[in-house]
């Protein structure tokens, strides 16, 4: 009889550590490795991706690549809640000790934001910036925090699309969109047109000017939406709540003129 056994999955980003990386992995048994790289690493840097990729080899742990701006808040937390997300069927770990302070920041953001497991690898050893061998192994508490609706961070994908096309993100073309999108400040309600302006006041674009990541200007008869530095920060951080299906309903509309 098979068994469905969700695979132990660990996401570590690489900075100097080696032994930080793959002893964990290899105490943890974990079944899958996410090295998460600096997008602009140099050869000495590639060597030593390398020899923790030959290290996880041994021990029979596939390992996945990918890499960011890890120096970047957003960035490093867009892609580790990506990864989160995509293996949400599994054991998720989140390695903090590694890669910058700044992915130790994204990772526990990411973990208590999502539903992951954060741990800190501390290190026998400190050499200079190479820590070296592991004395201990040590999960993290986490608390829930308050991330953004997932409706509201598409509607934000939807203005900044829109503001990128050159068009104006007037409230009645973000309803159009939503019903394109089958959103469920549209779709939970059976509301006339005028109520659906109201909710998406109140579910969406209130909260998100309280956030900061709108501001809303009048422009003729029409209130016009606009995506702030915030916002923006806000929509690489959370990305993952955006799927390719819908990104690709969003760039429809735009190539077809309907908006």
């Amino acid at each position: 009889m098979d068994l469905d056994v969700p695979d132990r999955v660990h996401i570590m980003p690489v900075g100097y550590e080696e032994e930080r990386i793959y002893k964990s992995a290899i105490e943890y048994k974990a079944d899958k490795v996410v090295l998460i790289g600096h997008s602009e690493d140099g050869p000495e840097d590639e060597e030593r991706a390398e020899r923790i990729i030959e290290q996880l080899a041994n021990h029979s742990i596939q390992v996945v690549r990918d890499s960011c701006d890890i120096f970047d808040l957003y960035d490093s937390l867009g892609l580790i809640a990506e990864f989160i997300t995509e293996f949400e069927d599994d054991e998720v770990y989140v390695n903090v000790s590694t890669g910058s302070k700044v992915t130790a920041i994204a990772g526990m953001i990411a973990c208590m934001a999502i539903d992951a497991t954060p741990y800190y690898v501390r290190a026998r050893d400190y050499d200079g910036n190479h820590p070296s061998d592991i004395e201990s192994v040590e999960e993290l508490p986490q608390y829930p925090i308050d991330a953004p609706e997932q409706q509201q961070i598409q509607m934000l994908y939807v203005i900044d699309q829109m503001i990128w096309h050159g068009l104006k993100s007037s409230k009645g073309k973000l309803i159009h969109v939503g019903e394109h999108l089958n959103m469920p400040f549209v779709t939970e309600m059976d509301i006339d047109d005028k109520g659906k302006y109201r909710v998406l006041d109140n579910e969406i674009l209130d909260p998100m000017e309280e956030r900061g990541y709108i501001t809303i200007e009048q422009d003729g008869r029409n209130k016009i939406v606009i995506t702030t530095e915030e916002g923006e920060k806000a929509l690489r951080a959370f990305r993952y709540l955006i799927d390719d299906s819908q990104k690709q309903v969003v760039q429809d509309l735009l190539e077809s003129d309907r908006l």
